[in-house]
């Protein structure tokens, strides 16, 4: 989803330079927009609006975020000052309304024109936060972030980076509700797959041996089963075998430290969802199994 956004750059500064000229007596003289790797962030106060995309319920969040409380103090006292007209002292008193509705206005204009563009959002309602840490949970999480630097009328100086409008972007988690065996005699092996595959939502089973793989089969009942070749007594091979015989709908992804023609041939002749060479590439793993599980609830 993120690259769909780094697409509408332009269109998100244009509408953040609007709301900010529109809504208070500040001319913004600069927006710098890039997407950092930067995996926390703390700010003392923050206006947060979630939205989630239809179609696949990938989501993320609209972060208004402050330095510090004269930034946010100064925001809101310049939406006042226009919008208010000289109630500017009612305005000192709820920073955090004006805030938030400016953001909610942003964030509209936002999700609509995307609408119209083919992205269709859903957005919630907005949320202040304070000592908000913005904090990226893993490699599938994105922030596009926005600075702003503008100037308020009749003061010569220019106020820098007013406000911070993160975009963080959050992909809903590839394994989410599904079950996954892990069959193989490597503890270490065993352990940097399930730490991947519970990462992406997965519960985790894991046995180190063909025996132990099938009782846990029968038990745990998993949408589908992460299986190694050469395994002690009962190789990987006869276990999807007597697996198969209770339960032939049962999924298999077959691991192997080498790929051996015989190998191959007999993996296809099970039927099996995919045959990788170890150690696997996670991501790669993660998507076969995305892919072989798809409708299995």
């Amino acid at each position: 989803m993120v690259d769909i956004l780094i697409e509408k750059l332009d269109s998100l500064a244009l509408h953040c330079r609007r709301a900010v000229e529109e809504m208070s007596d500040l001319r913004v003289i600069e927006i710098g927009v890039d997407k950092t790797d930067e995996q926390t962030e703390e700010f003392p106060i923050t206006v947060t609006i979630a939205f989630r995309r239809k179609n696949d319920e990938s989501g993320g969040q609209f972060v208004l975020a402050f330095k510090d409380f004269n930034e946010a103090s100064f925001l809101s006292e310049s939406i006042g000052r226009r919008m208010l007209g000289t109630m500017v002292s009612e305005v000192r008193d709820d920073i955090e309304g004006i805030l938030s509705e400016f953001l909610n206005v942003l964030a509209g204009r936002i999700i609509s024109q995307w609408d119209r563009e083919g992205l269709v959002l859903k957005i919630g309602i907005p949320e202040i936060r304070k000592k908000h840490r913005i904090s990226l949970g893993s490699q599938r999480d994105h922030l596009l972030r926005m600075i702003v630097r503008a100037e308020a009328e009749g003061i010569p100086e220019a106020v820098d980076s007013v406000l911070h409008l993160h975009v963080l972007t959050r992909r809903s988690l590839a394994l989410e509700g599904k079950k996954v065996l892990i069959v193989d005699d490597s503890t270490v092996m065993r352990s940097v797959i399930s730490a991947a595959l519970k990462k992406e939502g997965a519960t985790v089973s894991e046995a180190g041996s063909g025996e132990e793989g099938y009782r846990l089969y029968r038990s745990f009942r998993p949408d589908i089963c992460i299986m190694d070749i050469n395994l002690p007594g009962m190789d990987g091979f006869s276990t999807i075998d007597r697996i198969r015989d209770k339960s032939p709908e049962s999924r298999f992804i077959i691991l192997s430290s080498s790929s051996k023609k015989e190998e191959i041939i007999k993996a296809r002749l099970l039927k099996v969802n995919g045959y990788m060479v170890k150690p696997p590439n996670l991501e790669e793993l993660i998507d076969r199994i995305a892919e072989a599980v798809k409708g299995s609830d």
